[in-house]
């Protein structure tokens, strides 16, 4: 393995403590089905999940803001109804 990708993937240890047992649970089935028992994949995989559902937020929000202007352009017609 080259040094490039050994840094990349060096192992850091991470521990937590408090974690709701059912919550351990559906984590640890889901690194064992999807990750062969990769913790920190399987963190990295919620993590860049979570930041790809905030920016879905984003747009729906900027969506909506957007239809709220055009409805005002229209003339109020049925401004502010979905």
């Amino acid at each position: 393995m080259s040094k490039e990708i050994e840094n990349k993937v060096a192992a850091v240890s991470l521990t937590m403590s408090r974690v709701p047992l059912n919550l351990f649970k559906e984590f640890k089935e889901l690194a064992d089905s999807e990750f062969g028992g990769d913790y920190g994949m399987t963190l990295k995989f919620i993590w860049e999940e979570r930041k790809r559902l905030l920016q879905f937020y984003d747009l729906v929000l900027k969506f909506e803001k957007l239809k709220e202007e055009v409805e005002k352009l229209k003339g109020g017609k049925n401004a502010g109804k979905v």
